[in-house]
């Protein structure tokens, strides 16, 4: 087979090994290797080049923010050269989880309609994962440097970690604690977690306290404090607030609602006996 001939069948018709190996009566691997000697690269090489090979600082920041949450990177080579994003959300955030890998279209995801099962009970959920790319595997390394267990040490980098960051962490892992927000983590990370607590003070300046698991829970809690409540609110939640989140924001802090009474309050349905104070 000639290179016109291989170059045809593969860049113009864009048919694979095991394709082409049907086609002239070969075999894959001979048209592998074929291919291989007359350096022809394989559709994989090609889609993955033609990727961005580095994130944007918006793309960055995002990514960060749900890889402390909920996101992960899967790799499938052994050198890890290359990684994909891999998220899953319930059907109730299937709005948030388009607007997240909106920032990650240029590397092609694909969305499908799962079903979770626990125990006897259904539950209908999202999953969006990207193509394996090479700009992603750097972010692999960081979070992953064993290969496999996912680790906040990166996030304790001032290079790394942004107000945004901190948004679509909350987003992902995050819940309104009363008049303000809170972080469920796993106690596994308890160490980690009491390291990003100090760090998040002392380079963001909001007030956090640690709440270890209950008794049969997994989940140790970071909140922050109800004095620095609006400044996480307007500084980092806020550029990123979708409809579809808003059920995650303590009512005070709507925007359409920033400075409410306690009439305003009961109005709301929200349950208060102390009047709208920020200080603990």
């Amino acid at each position: 087979m000639t290179f016109e001939r291989l170059s045809y069948l593969y860049n113009t018709l864009q048919l694979s090994d095991k394709k082409i190996a049907i086609l002239e009566n070969s075999s894959a691997s001979t048209i592998k290797r074929r291919r291989e000697k007359f350096g022809i690269k394989s559709l994989r090489q090609q889609l993955q080049e033609s990727f961005p090979q580095t994130l944007t600082k918006q793309q960055d920041m995002v990514l960060i923010g749900t890889l402390m949450g909920d996101a992960h990177l899967v790799n499938r080579r052994k050198d890890r050269a290359t990684s994909r994003l891999q998220l899953v959300h319930c059907k109730k955030q299937e709005t948030y989880l388009e607007y997240k890998m909106s920032f990650f279209s240029c590397f092609l995801p694909k969305t499908s309609q799962v079903t979770d099962h626990i125990g006897e009970k259904s539950y209908p959920m999202v999953h969006s994962y990207t193509r394996y790319c090479h700009a992603l595997a750097k972010y692999h390394h960081l979070f992953y440097p064993d290969g496999k267990t996912k680790t906040f040490k990166p996030s304790l980098d001032a290079k790394l970690l942004h107000p945004e960051s901190l948004a679509f962490w909350y987003f992902d892992d995050g819940s309104k604690d009363g008049h303000s927000f809170r972080f469920s983590i796993s106690k596994k990370m308890r160490s980690e977690t009491l390291e990003l607590k100090s760090y998040i003070q002392n380079y963001f300046g909001f007030e956090m306290t640690f709440r270890p698991a209950y008794v049969n829970s997994s989940c140790d809690y970071l909140r922050i404090r109800n004095a620095s409540a609006k400044a996480f609110y307007s500084q980092c939640v806020v550029p990123h607030l979708l409809p579809a989140l808003r059920y995650k924001i303590p009512e005070r802090l709507l925007i359409d609602n920033p400075e409410p009474s306690l009439k305003g309050n009961l109005l709301e349905g929200v349950t208060t006996t102390k009047g709208p104070k920020f200080n603990e």
